[in-house]
C-alpha cells in the first residue's frame, strides 16, 4: 500500500469514527427521548437506562453506519480538495478512481462487518 492511500484512509477513517460516534449520539439522544416516559412512570434506575441503552446501540449502528460512510467520504474529499491536495496529486499524475480505491476496499469490508 502505497503512502498516499494510507494518509487517505487516515483521513476518511478519523471523519468515519467522528460521524459514527456523532450521529449515535443523537440517535441515543432521540431513542431516550422517545422512551422518556415509560422510563419516569416505571422509576428506572439509572443502571437499567445504561443497559437499555446498550443493547440498543448494535440496531442503532444499523443505521448510522450508511450516513457516517456518506458523510466521512464527502468530509474527508472535501477537506483534501479545500487544501488543494487532491489538485496536487491529480497534477502529479494519479487519477481520482487511483486516490480513493482504498477507500472503496475499507468500506466493502466495513459493510460486510456490519452485516
Amino acid at each position: 500500500m502505497r503512502i498516499i492511500h494510507r494518509y487517505f484512509l487516515r483521513e476518511y477513517l478519523t471523519q468515519f469514527l467522528f460521524c459514527t460516534a456523532g450521529f449515535l449520539i443523537l440517535l441515543i439522544g432521540n431513542f431516550l427521548f422517545e422512551i422518556s416516559n415509560f422510563l419516569v412512570d416505571k422509576r428506572a434506575s439509572f443502571s437499567m437506562i445504561c443497559l437499555l441503552v446498550y443493547y440498543q446501540i448494535p440496531y442503532l449502528l444499523m443505521d448510522v453506519f450508511p450516513a457516517a460512510v456518506l458523510f466521512g467520504v464527502f468530509l474527508s474529499v472535501g477537506r483534501l480538495s479545500k487544501d488543494r491536495e487532491m489538485d496536487v496529486l491529480r497534477t502529479s499524475g494519479l487519477s481520482f478512481p487511483s486516490l480513493t480505491y482504498p477507500l472503496l476496499i475499507v468500506t466493502f469490508f466495513m459493510c460486510i462487518g456490519a452485516f
